[in-house]
């Protein structure tokens, strides 16, 4: 429950004038349309506090279990060095930043860094990105033309070897939050 501003839809209630608070539509949004528990809830760290809390305890309340089976917090995204906030205005599209750079492009520049630390997009950045994913794509296509019919590089690739370390490794840090 929380006050609303002057002017806005609200009810008495014994806790005052008021309304629901935002995350209670999250919660009934989960329990109608994909019927909790769900894999994976996110949102950003500022979240957690009061909303992803109490969404937690709502589902234990209401379900006897949780809402969700992980809760994932991203640190804050800056565009030109001003925090996304739709509230502010400060926004960015990604149908607009696929158009101008690319979705492969735009998926590279963002799996750079873990997902709970800060996302500065830039001009600058985003075209660093760009290139540095052009030099990836040129050498999978390198890579590619010189496959024979047989697959031969890939069948290569696939036997027991380094990889093998390369995959346990990776693998591990995966079970590790990402």
């Amino acid at each position: 429950w929380e006050s609303a501003p002057s002017g806005r839809l609200s009810w008495e209630s014994p806790w005052g004038r008021g309304r629901p608070g935002w995350h209670v539509q999250d919660f009934a949004f989960v329990q109608k349309h994909l019927g909790p528990p769900i894999d994976i809830y996110t949102g950003g760290v500022d979240l957690v506090f009061p909303h992803h809390e109490s969404e937690i305890l709502m589902a234990r309340a209401v379900l006897g279990r949780p809402m969700s089976r992980f809760w994932m917090h991203n640190g804050h995204v800056t565009y030109e060095g001003r925090k996304l906030s739709k509230s502010k205005g400060v926004r960015i599209e990604l149908r607009d930043m696929f158009k101008r750079y690319g979705g492969e492009t735009v998926r590279f520049y963002l799996l750079q860094s873990h997902y709970r630390n800060q996302t500065h997009f830039t001009e600058e950045a985003m075209k660093l990105a760009s290139v540095r994913f052009g030099r990836i794509r040129d050498a999978w296509r390198s890579i590619a033309a010189a496959v024979d019919g047989d697959g031969a590089i890939t069948a290569h690739l696939a036997g027991p070897g380094p990889a093998d370390a390369i995959w346990a490794r990776l693998l591990a840090h995966m079970e590790d939050d990402l």
